[in-house]
């Protein structure tokens, strides 16, 4: 029994376990069935639209699933009858519901299109008639009423029956009611409109009556309105008309207090005006105010301390206006002092000096004015020096073109004139004579006043020489006018700001400057339009002026100098891992750095300015001489820039679009601030003048020599080497070369004026230069003469000269030579000195070589235009010379 016992609880155990197993089994697919169920209800809804068929017939499918899993449960076969009765009902359920949903929907279809219908018809009806017309309030019922039919349908409600009968009842007193209101405000509109045109009426036939009479007039106007909205009648109407005119009386009354009342006020302010006015002390004039103030407010009801802090107000406000006003009067005559200290140190000023510090002057006045700092104030005060320097560039040209004109107009004049007369050779004279004195005082009278007295004349320079002048004549410089109107109206963009020192000459201005004068002294004017150190930039411009460069292209020079370093020699940059990588002025980087620290002894000799420039002409005269090309090809401040921004190769440069370089725009900016600032000073501006129509050069080193030998020669001796150097000048400028470098004068007369004499020459007279040959005397200047210690034949272009190396060569274990000579010919001319070698009379080698002496010559040539110059310009008339 026990064991059977056992066994038969082991295999109940065993069932028990199975059918829990089954249990969770089966619920754990229905679990699946139904969120497999929803995912793709909710998917077909999102495609499709929750009240779609294709929703419907998922549904329905769904639902079956689910029936077959119920029935599974139960243990209900498919296929069985039980099944099948089943399923047929639920068949039946799904059509009868598939006809409500489809009877539903149709009735909501029909509803829309009635609604969009009777909408339809209502907007056609307004246009036509107006929406508060009759023919629309009917619409609107028809409307009302399909509206209550669809509705009455929906609820179940027969057509015919008492409750049908008894809703359309209801909406047919509605609109009955509503048609009334309807009519009842056409009345009162047509009333209203009667209303206001017997306003009108009223308003004229008032014209000329008192302010009493309009107000009872219109009071009993609107007492007859209001009786009549509000329907009264006998005694109660003619109460209404009573306190009608008892309001209007009273208002009437109110109105003329008040009237006096505020022409008392007006009075009484007048007179205070009036006192006011007459009285010259402001203190009184300001307590005065104040009383009026405080009538006022009484005036006006208020309350006596109201009036009385109201008064005060008045009067402090008084005093403060006062005050500020004795400050600005007190600031202004400040200004006015210090404007004319201002102008009493820069008497005997340069022009541009004293136009580029009155423009920082006032710059300085602005930025304080309107609180201007950083770099907002450093833009103003650059702009201010370039807006200065601009008009004296405009006055400059206007001047110079004015003179042109001038000698033009005076030519053709005098010309005319002549020829009128049958003069032919005077209207020639005339004309050459008119064009000389023109060109005279542009080439040569101005640039020298400009230079001894510091004015802003007009030049040669300024015209573009005499090809300046021909193709602004002849129009072949012509102008872009679009591209003149597009820059001058372009946006103004923000400027870079360099920091920069103004140098301002003179004793007076600098010990204005240095009692505080000025708007605060030299500090006040610490913003120009170039950064770094002036005596840095001088020894640049001078470095590359002296190596020939023009103007325009040490500017570009000094614009790339300007954004590397700032003219800071010591600048050191790029650095990497802590360590710089670009040395100098230049900022050379690399390789180069590595050239640039050779050539000046590593970076302690950075400080070596002339050593880094030397290196770079040494760079530019070899493995940067493609640049050097580029630059002496230029012909304005932007293609030089453009050309050395190729020897600095900065980030974003390419060969193909220099202009690309880092901080252009700051090179240009510099590149004219250099120009404006060294482009017009003694050795620059001279030396770019040039002689009429080639440049003024010799003219300007003669000007800057002789102002130094008239500083430092004394007297006599600066008046001499002054007017030496002048008059060796003027004769450049009037067509006589000079041969500092020796040479050939050349020439078919020994009379005829050829040059000048230089100073430390030794000059051979025609004869000489004959006699011992111009072959011979050019290998004398040469030194190339050959040696005769160990004997020879000596040929005629062949004169022993100590100094040359054949001769040195010649003589080292030999006796020194009986005849020793040397010569040393010193031209400064700048021209090329061409000697001519032959015979003399007896056969003997002869070297012609003649230099000098041109210009005394000249002076002494009656008729000479040399000698006009002179004797017009220095007041100067000829001596007797005593010959021994």
């Amino acid at each position: 029994m026990a064991k059977t016992a056992i066994e038969s609880a082991k295999v109940e155990a065993a069932w028990n376990g199975s059918a829990k197993d089954k249990v969770l089994t089966r619920q754990t697919d229905q679990m699946v069935l139904a969120y497999k169920q929803q995912a793709e209800l909710a998917a077909t809804e999102t495609q499709f639209g929750k009240a779609s068929l294709q929703v419907d017939q998922l549904r329905n499918v769904q639902a079956r699933e689910m029936l077959d899993v119920r029935l599974a449960e139960q243990g209900i076969l498919a296929g069985s009858a039980n099944w099948h009765r089943i399923m047929a009902a639920l068949a039946a359920q799904e059509l009868a519901t598939a006809t409500q949903i489809g009877d539903e929907k149709r009735r909501q279809v029909d509803a829309v299109a009635l609604g969009y219908r009777q909408e339809a018809a209502l907007s056609a009806a307004g246009r036509q008639f107006g929406q508060d017309s009759f023919q629309v309030e009917r619409i609107r019922a028809r409307q009302a009423k399909e509206a209550l039919d669809l509705r009455l349908e929906e609820m179940g409600v027969i057509k015919g029956s008492v409750g049908w009968q008894k809703a359309h009842n209801a909406l047919l007193d509605q609109q009955l009611q509503r048609e009334l209101d309807i009519v009842a405000a056409k009345k009162e509109a047509v009333r209203d409109q009667l209303d206001r045109l017997n306003g009108i009426r009223r308003e004229i036939a008032l014209i000329g009556a008192s302010n009493a009479e309009q107000a009872r007039a219109n009071a009993l106007a609107e007492a007859d309105i209001e009786i009549r909205k509000r329907k009264l009648t006998g005694l109660e109407a003619v109460l209404e008309r009573i306190r009608a005119i008892a309001r209007a009386n009273a208002e009437t009354e109110r109105d003329r207090q008040k009237a006096l009342a505020d022409i008392a006020n007006q009075s009484a302010g007048d007179g205070y005006d009036a006192q006011i006015a007459a009285e010259p002390n402001p203190i009184l004039r300001a307590t005065l105010a104040a009383e009026k103030e405080y009538a006022r407010q009484i005036a006006d009801g208020a309350d006596a301390s109201v009036a009385a802090a109201s008064a005060e107000r008045v009067r402090a406000r008084a005093m403060q206006e006062l005050t500020q006003s004795q400050q600005d009067y007190l600031r202004d005559q400040a200004t006015r002092l210090q404007q004319m200290q201002l102008e009493l140190a820069l008497i005997g000023q340069t022009a541009a000096v004293r136009a580029r510090v009155l423009a920082l002057v006032q710059a300085e006045r602005d930025i304080q004015r309107l609180g201007a700092t950083g770099d907002i104030a450093q833009t103003m005060r650059r702009n201010a020096v370039l807006e200065a320097e601009g008009t004296q560039f405009i006055e400059r040209q206007a001047d110079a073109w004015k003179r042109v004109q001038s000698a033009g107009e005076s030519a053709i004049d005098s010309v005319l004139d002549k020829l009128k007369a049958g003069d032919v050779g005077g209207a020639i004279a005339d004309l050459i004579g008119e064009i000389e004195k023109g060109f005279f005082d542009l080439a040569v009278r101005n640039p020298l006043k400009n230079a001894l007295f510091g004015g802003n004349l007009g030049t040669l320079d300024d015209l573009g020489g005499l090809s300046g002048i021909f193709d602004r004549l002849t129009g072949k410089k012509g102008v872009d006018e679009a591209a003149l109107v597009s820059t001058a109206t372009a946006a103004v963009q923000s400027m870079a700001v360099n920091a920069a020192n103004v140098t301002i000459g003179g004793i007076g201005l600098q010990s204005f400057l240095s009692q505080g004068g000025a708007a605060g002294g030299a500090a006040g004017f610490g913003a120009g339009s170039l950064g770094g150190s002036t005596g840095v930039q001088s020894q640049v411009w001078s470095f590359f002026a002296g190596k020939g460069l023009k103007p325009h292209q040490i500017a570009g020079i000094m614009g790339n100098v300007s954004a590397e370093s700032a003219f800071n020699p010591l600048a050191r940059g790029d650095p990497r891992n802590g360590s710089p990588t670009s040395f100098g002025l230049f900022q050379h980087h690399g390789v180069r750095a590595e050239g640039l620290l050779g050539a000046v002894g590593g970076e302690a000799g950075l400080g070596n300015i002339g050593a880094q420039l030397e290196h770079v002409w040494k760079e530019l005269l070899s493995s940067e001489n493609g640049v050097l090309k580029k630059l002496l090809a230029s012909t304005d401040v932007q293609q030089s820039t453009s050309a050395f921004a190729g020897f600095e190769r900065p980030q974003g440069w390419t060969a193909a679009n220099p202009e690309a370089a880092h901080n252009f725009t700051g090179r240009m900016s510099a590149a004219n601030a250099a120009l404006a600032q060294f482009g017009n000073t003694a050795t620059t501006a001279t030396t770019d003048l040039g002689t009429l129509g080639e440049g003024m050069g010799g003219f300007g080193k003669a000007l800057s020599s002789g102002l130094q030998g008239l500083a430092s020669g004394g007297t006599q001796g600066g008046l001499s080497g002054f007017f030496g150097t002048i008059a060796g000048s003027i004769a450049k400028t009037m067509g006589l070369p000079g041969f500092s470098s020796g040479g050939e004068t050349g020439g078919s007369s020994p009379d005829e004026v050829r040059g000048f004499v230089h100073g430390k020459e030794f000059v051979f007279d025609a004869a000489a230069t004959a006699r011992i040959g111009v072959a011979n005397l050019e290998n004398l200047r040469r030194g190339t003469v050959k040696g005769y210690a160990s004997g020879g034949y000596v040929g005629a272009d062949q004169i022993l000269t100590s100094n040359t190396p054949s001769f040195q060569a010649a003589n080292q274990s030999a006796a020194p030579a009986t005849v020793s000579m040397s010569f040393a010919i010193n031209d400064y001319s700048g021209q090329k000195v061409e000697a001519t070698q032959g015979t003399d009379g007896r056969g003997q080698p002869q070297i012609t070589m003649t230099i000098g002496q041109q210009a005394a010559a000249a002076v002494s040539q009656r008729g000479n235009p040399l000698r006009r110059a002179m004797q017009s310009e220095f007041s100067l008339s000829p001596a007797v010379r005593q010959r021994g």
